[in-house]
């Protein structure tokens, strides 16, 4: 659940060259988290030697865990992200709108779960 909007919740972001995206989101519920996302690309080794072809690599920076989202469209579950990123429903509802927004998915507006 989230208290703000993601606009307002999220504190810095900057993408680097190599299609690479790093942001800071902060809930409003004490948390921080800190997110990198690396889009596909076909010409990094390190995707192509990994098996990671036409996917999204998501990582929870301070966290230390990862998840990747294919770049196939469709549905992104926030059970997916709590899962993959291992944190809490709420803050995977709210998570899994910001990865979709930037992987061009869809997942549910978390909005609608608070009123905002």
């Amino acid at each position: 659940m989230r208290t703000k909007s993601i606009e307002a919740s999220t504190t810095a972001m900057f993408t680097m060259p190599g299609s690479v995206t790093v942001l800071e989101y902060q809930p409003g519920n004490g948390t921080r988290y800190i997110l990198q996302i690396t889009a596909p690309n076909p010409s990094n080794p390190t995707t192509r030697y990994v098996g990671l072809e036409g996917c999204y690599l998501v990582a929870l920076v301070n966290y230390g865990a990862c998840m990747t989202v294919a770049d196939t469209g469709g549905y992104l579950s926030p059970g997916y992200v709590a899962e993959k990123l291992k944190i809490g429903a709420g803050d995977a509802l709210v998570l899994a709108e910001i990865i979709a927004k930037h992987t061009g998915r869809k997942s549910q507006d978390a909005s609608e779960s608070v009123g905002l």
